[in-house]
């Protein structure tokens, strides 16, 4: 653009022998589409303003160009990796649910990833989201609570589920949810007392834990470990009887 200014500005200095601010003038309103206060006087002129409208629906056209590549690429992108994702759950077969990633969720996601065993996230707050893509981890924005969002995490074809949430009563709901659905999943919830440790067992809870017995979250990933070996193992021996 400058080029333009610069080229303008001298050939009318030239055609018409006005005063270089008045020849930069007219190269600016004439570049930029904004008009023109006068008719130019010769031919020469003309020739110039005709080049410089010429080059400024160029670059103007040029740049909204990139404007829109820049959007489309973002929108595209966005949601070719959604439907990735998506594709990927939906591939999932007896993996574990991760209802709730604070913590304890975390900490059984990393053991999850070292002993190469499938899981999915599902939660809300932006802290999650944002953990969830650091750490490249399947994760569906939604509630534990939420039928859908359980069922769109797999939960039919799930081996095992930790409601992870700070509320009971949420947790609760999400242990009731989850062993409607799939009577011989895995359960493991979190209880701030007792008296919820007793009602989450008899909503179908195989085990839970308190904010003063979290490593017991770890027996869920040592269960859950027990399992996928007894795939794994099961699995190779198919294979050798097959030969």
């Amino acid at each position: 653009m400058l080029l333009v200014l610069a080229i303008g500005t001298v050939a009318f200095r030239q055609a018409i022998h006005e005063t270089w601010l008045q020849s930069f003038y007219r190269a600016v309103v004439s570049s930029t589409l904004t008009g023109l206060d006068t008719v130019p006087r010769n031919d020469s002129a003309r020739i110039v303003t005709i080049f410089l409208v010429l080059a400024g629906i160029s670059i103007f056209a040029y740049i909204g160009s990139l404007v829109v590549e820049g959007i489309a690429r973002g929108v595209i992108g966005g949601l070719w990796a959604e439907r990735r994702r998506r594709r990927a759950i939906e591939a999932l077969r007896d993996h574990y649910i991760i209802c709730g990633f604070g913590r304890v969720g975390r900490r059984v996601a990393e053991e999850f990833r070292h002993q190469g065993a499938q899981f999915v996230v599902v939660d809300y707050s932006p802290e999650a989201k944002a953990a969830a893509e650091d750490e490249n981890v399947l994760f569906i924005e939604g509630n534990g609570t939420d039928d859908d969002d359980l069922r769109s995490a797999g939960l039919e074809r799930a081996s095992g589920l930790l409601a992870a949430s700070d509320d009971d009563a949420d947790n609760l709901y999400i242990t009731l949810s989850a062993r409607a659905a799939n009577p011989h999943l895995l359960i493991v919830a979190r209880a701030s007392n007792e008296d919820a440790s007793r009602k989450l067992k008899l909503a179908g809870a195989g085990m839970t834990y308190g904010e003063r017995t979290a490593r017991r979250a770890h027996e869920f990933i040592e269960r859950a470990t027990t399992k996928l070996e007894k795939r794994i193992e099961l699995g190779y021996q198919n294979t050798s009887s097959a030969f």
